[in-house]
């Protein structure tokens, strides 16, 4: 069957239909609506004297005079604006929706008037705001925006805050175990104080005096909970709602004969504006969704507990605030305010002003296109030349992170959902392959409105079905049976980004070791690894040399099946064994697996592997919890853990930092791990795969820019390909550089085939051959016959025996950018250790320079079939 909405307007209505496979009870709601008698107060009345309870609309017109304001949508709708809400005026090209108000749902108000008495005016955006991010709001604007666009790698804790957290896990306890004895309860406290050791050791307070800080509270909170009447208790859930987009979790709900109370507790010194206002963003979502609103406020220090009610103009001041967020995607310009003095993002807020202010003088907007693209092209030309003390750079770097973030945006399939409950979800996605997900793939979940709602993790992918674990409990009461899910495209990633390059700008010490020019200093080999040593090749040699004493960095250009893996796991032991504390980055966790092998069986390292070693059930004390992290000499890490591990914090400083895979990440990404060591080493191959990006400034590794400066030691004595393959790749890409050191003959040849024929040869391939792609879209095909593949961007640092690769054979449409990359072809030809057998189209390859040159290198041969006799 089918199921229809249709969404509420003055003008006539427009239904769109979507097939879905399974039946359904017969459904009669509409988008934003249903019958009446729900609970929902933001509906469309199905029953006696109809009205309009919202009107949706993109907005195309905005006037102003000196009484009111008028915005104008497509279907001649129109609303006059009074009051505060005029703070807060949509600009064109933003979508509104207009609403009667939930706080006093008996009036049936006409929606062409807002003003301070009646109705809401909802602004959209792409994603659903928090209700603390609305509460940060409050104070700055450009506060709440920063929070959401910048995440620092250092994030600092307060002895309160840290407080905070315990008791309010505790509490949750202690609702649950009202009658419970002291005895049980304090135990209970000592268990929680235990798991959350790490917050105890980032404020330097010991456990035991946490305990006592914290235990002094519990009469002040049984006596609270003695009193209130509640038959049920329940952790808190995130509620969403669609129409405000706004979502909310708070601490606790507890049931009484059927009617749901939620309870907020703070223990912050007094009750703030701020928390009142947070919680009258919960009777908001409650209202809607419940039909009623029942909150407490509770100040554990002072014991006063406060019933929260919904008051229409202090709710218009909140969703002003929220308006204003959303109506433009830019970060507001920066105003001094007392609140400045206390802000916690008072450096990064700062730091951005000064880069905004000497890179966008106003002049810069009015320029035409032409001069704008000369400016970006100058910009770029004084990265590259490491101008890093001109704050121009950094804005330059802003607004291409940006760009990337617009670019990064994946497409939002329609799903429907067959299964959610708590934090399981599980959707039909009929183009599913057309997402490249896999399990443990990171998933967006966007409402029908395409608004974020939440954020998840693959569990499995079968026949169309997705099975997600969402980050956080939702209760989303909308009733649409359907909803939008795409790929995850970091968003959290270009916040690191942004904290990144904030990072390089503020850290002078930072552009003075990349600015340097390296001077090479005398290294020792200890003598338990001379003969270690005396085994490497002289490239080998000569690059370890060069990087034990980094000053203040040094670069290996490991070329493909060099031994780079060898070197850097000697130079970790060497170091350690000279009493040196060691930051291993790697952008991808294969290598770090690949480097720890190496290691693991050297008595004299201690490795920590971030993400898996942990100290928490072995030190119980903040000075445990210390000398634990300090006994650690080999640090492993990804470079996006560095923004979140704790053997991070505290300033924990390094000797040396080695970045291995430095050139398949771009030079931000290099920025917070150089930032922590005294001297660093980058490892890669800058003729091979670079950054991915669609702008020109994240094409760039930190190897790339630093080489410029500094000739890298090359690694030329390859020990993986035969020297049929070796030499194709060793003419074309590295002029003749690389020595074959594998004594076998092996095989290389391109076969022209079409696709009909390429799905001949892939079906035929034995199991043991690697199948390697350009594109997705190859990957999908392939899986289609039943063989697994990869792309070249995934299996770059990995080698097979066999490898089949696939240029532009079942790619229906290849992008000209990824097909005429060198740096891929160049990675795809050097993974095979034995043969390489490639696929593709040689009369529409032979269009291209690259493939000519390929062409006259690789004998190309024609498809045969198999016969039956074969």
């Amino acid at each position: 069957m089918a199921v229809g909405w249709e969404r509420p307007k003055l003008s006539p209505t427009k239904r769109t239909k979507i097939d879905v496979e399974e039946t359904f009870p017969d459904l009669g709601f509409w988008e934003t609506a249903q019958e009446c008698g729900s609970p929902l107060t933001s509906e469309l009345s199905l029953e006696g004297e109809r009205f309009v309870d919202s009107v949706t609309f993109k907005v195309t017109s905005v006037a102003k005079n000196a009484r009111f304001d008028r915005i104008g949508g497509p279907d001649k709708e129109s609303l006059e604006i009074h009051g505060q809400w005029r703070q807060s005026l949509p600009r064109i090209g933003n979508t509104v929706t207009v609403m009667r108000c939930l706080c006093c749902p008996t009036n049936q108000e006409d929606l062409t008037v807002i003003n301070n008495e009646k109705n809401y005016l909802i602004i959209h955006s792409a994603k659903s705001l928090p209700a603390t991010t609305i509460v940060q709001s409050l104070n700055c604007q450009r506060k709440a925006a920063l929070i959401q666009k910048v995440e620092v790698c250092k994030k600092e804790y307060s002895r309160t805050q840290v407080h905070g957290i315990i008791i309010h896990e505790w509490f949750e306890h202690l609702l649950k175990n009202r009658n419970a004895t002291v005895a049980s309860v304090a135990a209970e406290l000592n268990q929680i104080i235990q798991k959350h050791v790490l917050l105890s050791y980032l404020v330097d307070q010991d456990t035991g005096d946490v305990f006592k800080e914290v235990l002094k509270h519990l009469g002040a909170l049984r006596k609270f909970i003695r009193e209130l009447p509640y038959a049920e208790y329940r952790e808190g859930k995130t509620r969403y709602s669609k129409i405000l987009q706004i979502k909310g979790k708070t601490d606790a709900i507890i049931s009484n004969k059927g009617k749901e109370t939620e309870i907020e507790l703070k223990t912050g010194k007094s009750i703030q504006v701020d928390n009142i206002v947070q919680v009258l963003i919960y009777a908001l979502l409650q209202q809607e969704q419940r039909g009623y609103s029942s909150q407490v406020l509770y100040h554990m220090k002072s014991g006063a507990q406060q019933k929260i009610m919904l008051n229409h103009i202090e709710v218009v001041g909140v969703l002003n605030n929220r308006n204003k967020m959303v109506r433009h995607p830019s970060i507001p310009p920066r105003k001094e305010i007392g609140h400045c003095q206390v802000c916690f993002v008072k450096e990064t807020c700062t730091s951005l002003a000064e880069i905004e202010a000497a890179a966008y003088p106003a002049s810069i907007e009015n320029r035409p296109p032409t001069q704008k693209e000369a400016r970006e092209l100058d910009e770029l030309d004084l990265l590259k030349s490491l101008e890093l003390d001109d704050p121009r750079v950094y804005g330059y770097l802003w607004e291409q992170v940006q760009k990337q973030e617009d670019f990064s945006a994946e497409v939002l399939l329609l799903s429907q959902i067959e299964h959610w409950a708590g934090k399981y979800l599980k959707v039909a996605v009929q183009e599913v392959k057309s997402m490249n997900l896999d399990e443990s793939s990171f998933v967006d979940i966007y409402d029908t409105g395409k608004c974020l709602i939440g954020r998840g993790k693959v569990l499995t992918i079968c026949d169309g079905a997705v099975e997600i674990n969402m980050f956080e409990e939702i209760v989303y009461t909308e009733g649409d049976m359907m909803i939008y899910i795409s790929k995850d495209h970091s968003h959290k990633y270009f916040g690191e980004l942004r904290g990144a390059l904030l990072l390089l700008y503020t850290t002078e010490e930072l552009q003075r070791l990349w600015k340097e020019r390296p001077v090479c200093q005398p290294a020792h080999i200890p003598s338990a690894y001379i003969q270690e040593f005396q085994a490497l090749n002289s490239p080998q040699k000569e690059a370890l040399i060069s990087s034990l004493r980094p000053a203040p960095f040094a670069l290996i250009h490991g070329m493909p099946g060099t031994g780079k893996t060898t070197v850097i796991s000697l130079m970790i032991r060497i170091l350690a064994s000279q009493q040196k504390k060691v930051l291993v980055c790697c952008h991808t966790n294969l290598s770090l697996d690949n480097i720890q092998k190496r290691i693991a069986q050297d008595p004299g390292v201690t490795v920590y592997r971030t993400g898996r070693t942990t100290v928490v059930g072995t030190a119980s004390t903040c000075q445990e919890v210390g000398d634990a992290l300090d006994s650690f000499n080999a640090v492993l890490s990804t470079t996006r853990a560095v923004f979140k591990d704790v053997i991070f914090e505290k300033n924990r400083k390094f000797d040396v930092c080695i970045v291995d895979e430095a050139t398949q990440q771009n030079f931000l990404s290099s920025v917070v791990p150089t930032a922590m060591a005294r001297g660093f080493v980058l490892v890669g191959d800058h003729l091979q795969l670079h950054p991915l990006s669609n702008v020109p400034a994240l094409k760039l590794s930190l190897f790339e820019l630093l080489r410029e400066r500094c000739a890298p030691s090359a690694l030329t004595m390859q020990y993986r390909m035969p020297k049929c393959i070796m030499d194709v790749a060793n003419t074309m890409f590295y002029n003749g550089q690389m020595e074959c050191m594998r004594p076998i003959k092996g095989a290389i040849q391109f076969i022209d085939t079409s696709d009909a024929e390429a799905q001949q040869v892939v079906k035929t391939a034995d199991s043991h051959i690697q199948i390697l792609c350009f594109f997705n879209q190859q990957v999908r095909a392939v899986t289609k016959l039943g063989k697994k593949a990869e792309t070249i961007d995934r299996f770059q640092g990995s080698e097979a025996e066999h490898v089949l690769l696939l240029i532009d054979a079942l790619a229906a449409f290849p992008s000209l950018d990824v097909l005429l990359s060198p740096h891929r072809l160049n990675t795809g030809l050097t993974r095979a250790k034995n043969t390489l057998t490639i696929l593709g189209n040689a009369t529409n390859l032979k269009k291209y320079p690259l493939f000519q040159e390929l062409f006259q290198h690789v004998t190309v041969e024609e498809y045969y079939a198999p016969t039956a006799s074969q």
